[in-house]
């Protein structure tokens, strides 16, 4: 019976660390992909507004 409940304690240590790590890998995804969001609209207002991009660049 200790065996097995070792076993079992081991179990839900590994399941809570599996949990733990899959919410912080979601949570990087989301910020990770705002990022990307950001960068995306960015660089279609630079290429809506390229004469603009190119008076910023000579200053």
């Amino acid at each position: 019976g200790e065996v097995m409940e070792k076993a079992v304690q081991v179990d839900d240590d590994q399941f809570c660390k599996i949990q733990e790590k899959l919410a912080q890998l979601e949570l990087e995804n989301k910020e990770l992909r705002e990022l990307l969001s950001i960068s995306s609209e960015s660089l279609q207002v630079k290429k809506e507004n390229p004469v603009h991009t190119a008076s910023q660049g000579i200053k």
